[in-house]
């Protein structure tokens, strides 16, 4: 018996060691095959990672609004080409594809990255602009106004400070202050009054006296009248529906005193007059949403008919073409 086990044994371990050595060359001889096949593909890649190559790769992602992998790939550039004459474009290109893909608080950070590398150049100094226009999209329009004006008394050329108080000057704009958006346009030069169309804007801003507005004041007093407030700015729908409901609510309440039910005149006339304070509540706010409606089409109007890129010249909207200089 025990001579019968002990065959079992030696059986079971050459089995094994034999299944073990087989096992081993074929895992072996697959390494070696996916190796083989790799290896052309590792070599093709090396092949075709060239700057121009990569630049172009990179592009034609940014040209094709594929804003993340333009990102990715301008980085690869910047990391595998140092020395490139062309890591500044690279650099800005990431940056924008990175303001279009809604990432501006990136985006600041990258552009604030690139001025301070690359101080005094043309890069720099427009890196600093798009800055400013990252914070405008980050709703900090008080910081993007006092970067520019570091910028503009900082300005090595009048074309540069002329752009600064340029965009100062529609910060206040947008923010219905357009007084002070005169004073920024008054210190423009000469060649940047012609080129952004100084004196067409200024006679436009004026016309904000003429907007048209309703006193709130006045629309809630005229709302002691259910819907009065309503009708005094235009809105004759509502005043409609505010004088029938008040109308109801104060007939009803009268009705019910008359036929000796006072807890149920109480009762309608406390909830009446609830609506009836809701009627003068919505006539004032009813003008002041007229008067920020208002304000805000001339706002547009202006900004449609006056407004000009920086970078193109066209009244288009402010915004960044980028360039083979900066």
């Amino acid at each position: 018996m025990r001579h019968r086990l002990t065959c079992l044994w030696i059986v079971i371990f050459w089995a094994g060691a034999f299944c073990g050595a087989y096992g081993g060359f074929a895992f072996g001889q697959e390494e070696a095959r996916q190796a083989a096949t790799a290896a052309p593909q590792l070599e093709s890649l090396v092949g075709i990672l060239d700057a121009d190559g990569q630049y172009r790769f990179a592009l034609q992602y940014y040209q094709s609004q594929d804003n993340a992998r333009a990102v990715s790939e301008f980085d690869r550039f910047v990391h595998f080409f140092p020395d490139d004459p062309r890591v500044e474009e690279a650099m800005m290109f990431a940056a924008e594809a990175m303001f279009r893909d809604g990432r501006h608080s990136d985006a600041l950070k990258r552009f604030e990255a690139i001025a301070g590398r690359f101080p005094g150049t043309r890069s720099a100094v427009r890196s600093r602009f798009e800055a400013a226009r990252c914070l405008l999209a980050l709703q900090q329009p008080e910081e993007a106004k006092a970067l520019l004006l570091k910028i503009a008394d900082t300005a090595s050329t009048p074309e540069v400070r002329d752009e600064a108080l340029y965009r100062i000057a529609w910060i206040d704009v947008e923010d219905a202050r357009f007084e002070a958006a005169d004073v920024s346009l008054a210190k423009i030069g000469a060649p940047g009054r012609q080129r952004y169309r100084i004196d067409a804007l200024q006679t436009g801003l004026r016309g904000a006296g003429a907007i048209p507005r309703k006193d709130p004041v006045l629309s809630g007093a005229l709302s002691i009248i259910p819907g009065g407030g309503y009708a005094y700015c235009g809105r004759y729908r509502d005043a409609t529906v505010a004088f029938l409901l008040n109308t109801a609510f104060i007939s009803a309440t009268i009705e019910a005193f008359r036929e000796g039910n006072d807890a149920l005149g109480c009762l309608i006339g406390f909830v009446g007059s609830g609506f009836y304070m809701g009627n003068i509540y919505g006539g004032v706010n009813a003008a002041e949403k007229f008067n920020r409606n208002a304000v805000r089409v001339f706002i547009e109007r202006t900004a449609s008919d006056y407004r000009v890129d920086p970078r193109t010249g066209k009244t288009d909207g402010i915004g960044i073409r980028i360039q083979g200089d900066f």
